[in-house]
């Protein structure tokens, strides 16, 4: 499948980003954010989220990934704790503009308790065969 767009992002706490973006900052805002935003890092909670019902799984902590384990995993809906926010950790998205992405944790910085007040992730979003 070709890729739409590859890239980094630094998604802060209580921020919404938007994997269908062409925007550098993959149009991250403040919470709620743009209705066509696809992935949140809680400020109460610090899990990872979907946004509204641009849902995401995470993928068994040994998946390698890719597009095919995005499309096909059936467990969405889900979201990734922040105890759980670590390096290697791969979220599968599907964007409000129905593509499959992968979110993959890079590196997290928490705070003094121990949450996560922003976490990198290299994203690749894909185009299927009939958008663009």
């Amino acid at each position: 499948m070709p890729i739409r767009r590859r890239g980094s992002l630094v998604l802060a706490a209580g921020h919404v980003a938007d994997l269908d973006s062409t925007t550098g900052t993959w149009d991250e805002q403040t919470e709620p954010g743009s209705p066509r935003a696809d992935v949140w890092l809680g400020a109460q909670d610090r899990a990872l989220h979907g946004v509204g019902n641009n849902d995401i799984a995470v993928l068994p902590k040994n998946s390698p990934g890719g597009f095919w384990a995005c499309a096909l995993d059936q467990d969405y809906g889900a979201a990734l704790p922040s105890a759980d926010i670590r390096p290697g950790r791969i979220l599968c998205g599907l964007t409000a503009a129905n593509r499959v992405a992968q979110l993959r944790v890079t590196s997290v910085h928490d705070d003094a308790a121990s949450m996560p007040d922003w976490v990198t992730l290299d994203i690749t979003v894909w185009v299927p065969a009939h958008k663009t």
